[in-house]
């Protein structure tokens, strides 16, 4: 089954929202626990720091502007994840194994093509192959007729 493109918009918005969540809808895992982490850490150190501060120490602050910058980068890595993701998933190949094609147009000399068509049919419904591949296949059989 192929996967589904991931809108780097939609990514942004819910690492805007949740941060380290963009990275987990584009599948980068890792990079989202990081983000989470690193964010939630910062904003913690921060609270309690404005909240225990002694006086005379500017530390706050800064502490502040870290934890605004993590949360804007974890928005912007989630939006470079999506085109990582569809990058990858525009450059992969119709057929990942170096294995035979799940459909040999010349398999089984004693079919006919209505019956070939009909097993090509089946594996594209349920996802073995892509639009273009069936449309290729079937384009091929009916041609041999």
């Amino acid at each position: 089954m192929e996967a589904q493109t991931k809108d780097p918009g939609t990514a942004a918005l819910i690492s805007a929202v949740f941060p380290g969540g963009g990275q987990f809808y584009v599948g980068a895992v890792q990079s989202g626990v990081v983000s989470f982490l690193a964010f939630l850490f910062f904003l913690v150190v921060s609270i309690y720091n404005t909240a225990h501060a002694a006086p005379g120490v500017a530390i706050g602050p800064i502490l502040w502007i870290i934890t605004v910058t993590i949360w804007a980068a974890n928005i912007f890595d989630a939006h470079k994840e999506a085109g990582k993701h569809n990058a990858k998933r525009a450059a992969a190949p119709a057929f990942t194994s170096a294995a035979s094609p799940p459909f040999a147009v010349n398999s089984g000399a004693g079919e006919d093509a209505a019956v070939r068509i009909s097993k090509l049919a089946d594996l594209h419904k349920a996802g073995a192959i892509t639009d273009a591949e069936f449309a290729a296949k079937k384009r091929e059989l009916l041609e041999r007729l």
